[in-house]
């Protein structure tokens, strides 16, 4: 059985920007509001800033850097994917090995900006590499981020959320597919596959190859394109997202790997890490981060 993690390495170009306007809320828990953008994109580039709590990360190894995706979620901590900070033999990177660039649309714009230092890694305890479990980490970021239009939290759900997911998002630095490198954030529309047919689906697709698949990781979901939408390197630890009634986006996984290379078989279901399972986790290390209903 062979998966892929996400990540990858990186070099990009900007994107221009016209008016935001920002989805208004009253609550006290400002998170998850989408920048509303008066110009329609092409493609699957995302609006200029549509999802402002989207993070670039730059990990540095060996005189090059790798790449992943991560969301804000209070004033100095993003959300990521573990395997992320990870290194081959399970340790985990030191935080001077790391640069967060946030309010960014187009990966170029990082050499443009000095980045945020990150303070410490905070990798759920439970991580197990082998078995791709409790694959979500944690960044503190040396210093406070002021929030802007262009720089705002997404929201936390307060329980994990299988039974009303559906439609979702998914955004991300990462390739579009195989050695074709993206330019600017993307976005794809993303199915909730439930856990029993994305098992099936996946144990079709290896016994075709007449290969065994092990059971499913009990701290991920699935979730899956249309034709060539899928998440692909560099997408990893970018979240997946669903709009409660309210309009707020939610994270609802962390983008993690694949069972196929980018751009094959789209009827292969993506894995994301359950956020849903963690908030107590988060809570502890983000206790100001907003956590709401998922209906």
């Amino acid at each position: 059985m062979m998966n892929f993690l996400l990540k990858t390495t990186a070099v990009l170009t900007v994107f221009s920007v016209l008016s935001i306007t920002i989805v208004q809320s009253n609550d006290q828990c400002d998170c998850g509001l989408l920048n509303v953008q008066s110009r329609i994109s092409h493609g699957n580039d995302a609006n200029p800033h549509k999802y402002p709590w989207v993070a670039f990360i730059k990990i540095f190894k060996n005189g090059t850097y790798s790449q992943c995706t991560g969301s804000l979620i209070d004033d100095q901590t993003i959300l990521t994917a573990a395997h992320c900070v990870e290194n081959n033999d399970g340790s985990f990177v030191e935080p001077s090995q790391l640069l967060v660039f946030l309010g960014i649309t187009t990966k170029k714009d990082a050499f443009n900006d000095v980045g945020r230092s990150v303070e410490a890694i905070l990798p759920h305890p439970g991580r197990n590499k082998a078995l791709f479990e409790n694959d979500i980490a944690l960044l503190r970021l040396e210093e406070p981020v002021k929030m802007v239009k262009i720089i705002r939290p997404v929201c936390l759900p307060m329980t994990r959320g299988e039974s009303v997911y559906g439609k979702m998002k998914v955004a991300g630095f990462g390739l579009l597919r195989v050695e074709k490198e993206a330019f600017d954030l993307q976005e794809a529309d993303i199915d909730f596959v439930e856990r029993n047919t994305c098992q099936k689906k996946l144990s079709d697709h290896y016994s075709r190859k007449g290969e065994s698949f092990s059971p499913l990781s009990e701290t991920s979901l699935c979730g899956q394109g249309k034709d060539t939408a899928m998440i692909c390197q560099g997408d990893s630890g970018g979240p997946l997202m669903h709009a409660n009634r309210e309009g707020r986006m939610v994270v609802a996984g962390v983008s993690q790997y694949i069972y196929k290379k980018c751009g094959d078989d789209a009827n292969i279901p993506d894995m994301y890490a359950n956020v849903g399972l963690f908030t107590d986790f988060i809570k502890e290390y983000a206790p100001r981060a907003c956590f709401v209903e998922l209906s």
